[in-house]
């Protein structure tokens, strides 16, 4: 089909400038490409996440014509067993983290969020632990010393902060805390119910990934 030989040949260009760039990087590693209908890819990109540190993103959930991006990055949020590196359209690149935010609960996700970005912690500047205790729950305030000690082994420079709130406010007093902090990226768990419910509920996952203008960092 024309269509087919035309994105094929657009796919070759692409494939040409990432070859250039990873190139002129100085890095190593390789261009993948995948060639296939839409509905197979959020499956393939899954598999190959897999063999990855890192899946970068743009952040989903900001355009409501990008239903196959939002279902891309579920997919490889929920299925690859890492972290996702979310980037807000048009945020400038930073060389270097000076401040990392990391949203801290006591539970499973939050940790799998912060061991996926250790490597970050250990070289940023400022690290700000921020817990946020809502309708009588401590959520990780009783855990904030514990953790912090945790990652002050691994050489990251640590304070605590913590907040009051009503959960439906978490995700907005997140990123007020990453605004006030300047932080240059955010660490969280990502998804604390399931897709369904969280989807109908919004959730504080949903909501700084709409709301925050620098990159977030999530593990399921």
């Amino acid at each position: 089909m024309e269509l087919e030989r035309r994105i094929r040949l657009e796919g070759d260009k692409v494939a040409e400038r990432l070859d250039s760039r990873l190139a002129r990087s100085g890095g190593t590693g390789e261009v993948r490409r995948i060639d296939a209908w839409p509905s197979a890819i959020p499956d393939l990109a899954v598999s190959q996440a897999r063999f990855a540190d890192l899946f970068v993103a743009t952040t989903p959930y900001r355009d409501v014509e990008s239903v196959f991006a939002n279902r891309l990055t579920e997919a490889v949020l929920f299925e690859a067993g890492h972290g996702l590196l979310l980037v807000p359209p048009l945020c400038p690149v930073r060389p270097h983290l000076v401040n990392v935010l990391v949203a801290w609960t006591d539970t499973t996700l939050a940790i799998r969020a912060v061991t996926e970005a250790m490597p970050f912690l250990s070289r940023a500047t400022q690290v700000r632990l921020l817990t946020i205790s809502t309708g009588g729950r401590e959520a990780g305030a009783e855990t904030s010393a514990d953790i912090a000690a945790h990652l002050c082994r691994h050489g990251a420079n640590v304070e605590i902060e913590a907040l009051k709130g009503e959960d439906h406010q978490i995700g907005y007093m997140i990123c007020e805390a990453a605004a006030k902090f300047s932080a240059d990226l955010i660490v969280m768990g990502g998804y604390g119910h399931s897709r369904f419910r969280e989807w109908v509920l919004g959730g504080a996952t949903r909501d700084v990934i709409q709301r925050s203008t620098v990159p977030l960092l999530v593990a399921h």
